[in-house]
């Protein structure tokens, strides 16, 4: 994704593509004469046009246009689905956050100018260092210009996600007159309690880091006189000399950077962010089959199959074997996964709360992102660890 400096809410994952929040809404769902302020399309349009609207999120009509500044436009060489699909994505996260935003200002927070102005400050240096990768030259004025965005949308932004993290930390940490909402820190009882019934869940596990190039055929199919397999053999080629660089010895992100790969067709587990077997998802089981094989030994590559009809190569960055751990070893992760989970669970509880009264249309992406809070909330009672904690 090009734009990761400007959304600080997307992440990948350590070896696989992004995948997306929530599916598309079905073609229809929206309604613009439901959305205050949003006129009916005129018979005939593309909704695909910059001004069509999207959404309207507690007063704020969302537009094409608006989330194509915040991503940019569709780099030359990007498949029309994928680009869809960040656009839906950046949709999906813009109405969170907007949201959660309109709960914090119900709750009395409004950040400081002077705060914002910092904030901005270094997001801009941020966001010029990631962009001169491409572009020596550019300057954030250029940044902004080439993405149609102005300064004070770019700033109104980020003062929202500032809003957010500190309505965030006050309903965690509490605050004169506030008191805190959920209390995530673990009791030493219940640390002892969780090992002893899960001893294995807190081993170390076998780990790897791995990099990843990824290729769609779909790039290669007009270089290639519109033949499909030739065209996969040349993405399985291009994915293959990338990886094969990197078993050499040279760094991922020095491999990206001289082939002047985008963020987004590479990744590389950073240091000590270990990969474990089964963490990828079912997807990821051919992955896990070769990355987990006892006779797998740094530098080995592979290209599988990816999401997507994409091909990925991997590359074994290191290895690391399985250990049981004491009480004493474990009792760190004992108490960051007891933190962690009370965290998500008290977030993901009360953003379903927020998003069923705050004023969002259309209601079919309201539905979409709460069936996925409360998705995401089933996995942890269905997780035998997970289950056992829970909110006070």
């Amino acid at each position: 994704m090009t734009s990761s400096r400007f959304s600080r809410f997307s992440r990948l994952r350590a070896w696989a593509v992004p995948l997306l929040l929530l599916p598309a809404l079905a073609p229809g769902a929206a309604r613009a004469e439901d959305v205050p302020g949003v006129g009916v399309a005129p018979a005939g349009s593309d909704s695909r046009t910059l001004d069509a609207w999207l959404a309207n999120v507690c007063g704020e009509t969302v537009t094409r246009r608006m989330l194509v500044r915040e991503i940019g436009e569709k780099e030359p060489d990007e498949p029309e689905v994928a680009y869809e699909r960040r656009l839906r994505d950046r949709l999906v996260l813009r109405t969170i956050n907007g949201v959660m935003a309109w709960k914090a200002k119900l709750f009395g927070l409004d950040p400081r100018p002077s705060v914002v102005d910092e904030i901005v400050a270094k997001e801009a240096e941020a966001a010029v260092k990631a962009a001169r990768e491409r572009d020596p030259g550019i300057t954030f004025e250029a940044l902004l210009r080439k993405r149609g965005q102005s300064l004070d949308e770019f700033k109104a932004l980020l003062a929202r996600e500032l809003v957010v993290q500190n309505y965030w930390s006050i309903l965690v940490n509490g605050t004169p007159g506030k008191r805190a909402q959920v209390d995530v820190e673990p009791a030493p009882a219940e640390c002892r309690r969780l090992y002893e019934a899960h001893r294995a869940a807190f081993d170390q596990a076998a780990g790897v880091r791995v990099a990843s190039f990824f290729a769609s055929p779909e790039t290669f199919l007009e270089a290639s006189g519109d033949k499909y397999e030739a065209a996969v053999e040349a993405a399985r080629a291009r994915v293959t000399s990338l990886a094969a660089e990197v078993a050499a010895g040279r760094a991922p992100a020095d491999v990206a950077k001289a082939r002047g790969l985008e963020t987004g067709s590479w990744s590389a587990s950073p240091a000590e962010a270990w990969v474990e077997k089964g963490r990828g998802g079912t997807s990821m089981e051919d992955v896990d089959a070769w990355a987990f094989d006892p006779a797998r030994r740094v530098g080995d590559t592979k290209v599988l199959d990816g999401p997507r009809g994409m091909l990925v190569a991997y590359v074994i960055l290191a290895v690391r074997p399985s250990q049981t751990k004491t009480y004493e070893q474990a009792l760190p992760d004992v108490m960051g996964r007891i933190r962690s989970t009370r965290m998500r669970r008290f977030r993901m509880q009360h953003m379903l709360e927020v998003m069923a009264s705050a004023p969002v249309k259309p209601a079919a992406l309201v539905e979409e992102i709460s069936d996925q809070l409360r998705t995401q909330l089933q996995r942890f009672d269905e997780d035998p660890v997970d289950r056992e904690i829970r909110l006070r």
